[in-house]
């Protein structure tokens, strides 16, 4: 017998060590002594010595049988969930155009850019394909861009009424979701959307009211911050979730505090179809300045849920809820019929992984595809990793883009392991009510 890879040790406190094994997704708390007696032993000694801690850890996956190869497990398992056939996951980008600029922006802003009446029609075939002839469970339309809504009566009208028409004829349940400013949003778009039985938003503040408007401002120069604030609440009250998306940055952390206020007075009912996302601009973690107040964010995190609003947890799960872009099931399709797997990247020519069809069949490159094949553990670091089982190995686009190199994508190192193992208990302690 011998212990797993995926085998997490940590001392909680001067009474409690943990062992937690990614595999199992198990968390064996230890008192001190027990844990010590793990430490020092190899599985036979603690067969002899401590039976029962033996049979407990043999339970829980940390122990397991010379012959098992764990990585060749991982890998099977992710090519399981990337796999699944039950649901489409479907991104249009309408547009590629936006009303802001945001200086973190990674995408190229073309104005005027809007998918052609002859695109439309591909891809309503697109969906009607998918509908009708693939194993389909459940249809997933979501729209990206660009902002979508600069073109919601030509194009995101129109696509919406397609699939609520072809649902129906093929009996597949669908969900409609949007990645947008919400600056455009009004009254009419709102019940419209209620009617379609959209089912959430994805909308961005950058900090504070004064810090927003100096990052997401209108050509007039106008107070932006209010008025997707208003477009949030008027979501919520129709029963649309917002997943609220706070990006903060060292400069504009200090500011986060006063959006609190700005939704404290929601319903009872209007905040549950609200949660907030606080995430770190990643250019901002890159910078020379890397110093952060975690004290503060952590501050903010709970006066949310202290008014009943809950924020996401800060805990990674990338196997059994992987990124949608590794997913089998999935496409992105720009405007002009291009086709992509990943969001979080400029939609040029040059990226993308194939072409959309007149029959609204696509033609993947296949090249390409198979480069992006196994990507996501094809560093040895990940696949001896003990928390691959978490993380997933490398987001495969990073992955793609860093070459050979056999380095933590992530950056971490072992006390950043510990850390993330640490993020993972104490959030399940807390959701489970467990004292210790």
């Amino acid at each position: 017998m011998k212990y797993s890879i995926f085998n997490n040790t940590l001392t909680i406190s001067s009474a409690y060590g943990l062992i937690y094994n990614a595999y199992t997704n198990i968390y064996v708390l230890l008192k001190i002594d027990q844990y010590h007696t793990f430490l020092n032993s190899t599985p036979n000694q603690l067969k002899e010595h401590s039976f029962l801690l033996y049979k407990q850890l043999l339970k829980a996956g940390c122990i397991i049988d010379n012959n098992i190869n764990e990585s060749q497990l991982l890998c099977e398992r992710i090519k399981q969930v990337d796999n699944q056939q039950g649901s489409y996951i479907l991104t249009i980008n309408p547009t590629m155009s936006c009303n802001f600029k945001c200086w973190y922006c990674y995408e190229t802003h073309l104005k005027r850019s809007e998918m052609s009446p002859e695109m439309l029609e591909y891809t309503k075939k697109f969906i009607t394909k998918r509908l009708s002839k693939y194993n389909c469970d459940m249809f997933h339309l979501s729209f990206f861009g660009g902002e979508p809504l600069l073109y919601y009566q030509n194009i995101v009208r129109p696509l919406i009424q397609h699939l609520i028409q072809e649902s129906v004829v093929y009996n597949i349940p669908y969900s409609i979701g949007f990645t947008s400013n919400g600056y455009l949003l009004n009254d009419k778009i709102v019940e419209e959307l209620k009617k379609y039985r959209v089912s959430s938003f994805q909308i961005t503040l950058d900090g504070g009211k004064k810090a927003h408007n100096k990052v997401r401002y209108t050509h007039e120069g106008n107070d932006s911050y209010t008025k997707i604030v208003e477009n949030v609440k008027k979501l919520l009250h129709v029963g649309i979730s917002v997943v609220l998306r706070i990006n903060y940055t060292i400069d504009n952390l200090s500011t986060v505090g006063t959006i609190i206020n700005d939704f404290r007075n929601l319903t009872a009912d209007e905040k549950k179809f609200l949660q907030v996302d606080l995430q770190r601009v990643w250019q901002d973690s890159n910078s020379n300045n890397t110093i952060l107040n975690e004290d503060l964010l952590e501050k903010y995190m709970l006066s949310f849920k202290d008014i009943g609003i809950p924020v996401s947890a800060p805990i990674m799960d990338q196997v059994w809820n992987p990124c949608y872009a590794d997913k089998t099931n999935q496409a992105v399709i720009n405007y002009n019929g291009d086709v992509f797997k990943c969001t979080a990247r400029d939609f040029t020519r040059e990226n993308r992984l194939g072409v959309l069809n007149e029959d609204g069949t696509i033609k993947w490159d296949e090249k390409k595809m198979k480069q992006r094949e196994g990507v996501r553990l094809s560093k040895d670091v990940c696949k001896q990793c003990r928390i691959a089982l978490i993380c997933g190995g490398t987001c495969t686009q990073r992955g793609l883009d860093s070459g050979n190199s056999n380095q933590c994508i992530r950056g971490l190192d072992e006390s950043g392991k510990d850390k993330i193992v640490l993020n993972q208990f104490y959030y399940n302690i807390v959701k489970n009510g467990v004292s210790i």
